[in-house]
């Protein structure tokens, strides 16, 4: 009857940032299984301590003017996500920064372990976390995320899951909630769980997929002004930016 496609961030000597090509990569496989029959959904795990250390910034830095972006290139696979079919899980067991958010936003099950740390991290680095920042609030409300959009500063598992930012948190790897949960995703007809997770997105409020089209200018515009260059720069030099005291 077919089995869940297993998909891992595979890049923790950059802390699995996500570059362009690993985006469209990420988008090419959701869109693939979202079209294949026997896919009953998309796992996606992490290898080393670091889930995601969102979009990778020094690429972003060096990009020539004109280029695609990381923004747009986000911004697809955050389309791709929302509106997939099939049940889409995730892993995490360590950290997750600035756009690793959204995937495990976008996740309809998302396992954590005591490891795991969340921080909307953009406003540290000149910019606004404008497309995870908007779904995060869409999904689970404003007063919930407010302090943490404007702070950056880093929550753990425990305050994730009472934002319910994550389904279930577990004291050990979490391999094994993985599978238990894979394997009660499985036990679903896959023409009702399409139908259920249309209704689970009809019934999110705003819609979506049209505030990932107004996010995107948004975040791209950031990232161009002088407080986004600045970030970036720091960033890259390993410095505190002009405007921390």
């Amino acid at each position: 009857m077919g089995s869940f496609d297993h998909v891992r961030l595979d890049a923790p000597e950059r802390r699995n940032a996500l570059s362009l090509a690993m985006l469209d990569e990420l988008n090419a496989i959701v869109t693939t299984s979202a079209a294949d029959v026997s896919a009953r959904g998309v796992v996606l795990d992490h290898t080393g301590d670091v889930f995601c250390a969102g979009v990778d910034l020094v690429e972003r830095r060096h990009l020539p003017p004109g280029a695609r972006n990381h923004s747009e290139a986000l911004a697809d696979l955050y389309r791709s996500l929302w509106t997939y079919p099939k049940p889409f899980v995730c892993r995490v067991d360590g950290a997750v920064r600035g756009g690793g958010l959204g995937l495990v936003v976008l996740a309809d099950v998302t396992i954590a372990t005591a490891r795991a740390s969340f921080a909307f991290t953009e406003v540290r680095v000149g910019v606004a976390p404008a497309l995870v920042g908007a779904i995060a609030m869409a999904k689970h409300g404003a007063a919930r995320f407010t302090p943490w959009l404007l702070s950056g500063s880093t929550f753990g598992a425990s305050q994730a899951a009472e934002t319910g930012l994550i389904t279930e948190l577990t004291e050990d790897d979490g391999v094994l909630a993985l599978a238990a949960w894979t394997d009660a995703l499985e036990q679903g007809a896959p023409g009702a769980l399409r139908i259920t997770k249309a209704l689970t997105r009809q019934f999110d409020g705003q819609d979506v997929g049209e505030l990932i089209d107004e996010m995107v200018a948004v975040s791209a515009s950031l990232f161009q002004s002088d407080e986004g260059r600045e970030g970036m720069a720091a960033f890259a030099e390993k410095r505190r930016p002009v405007w921390a005291t």
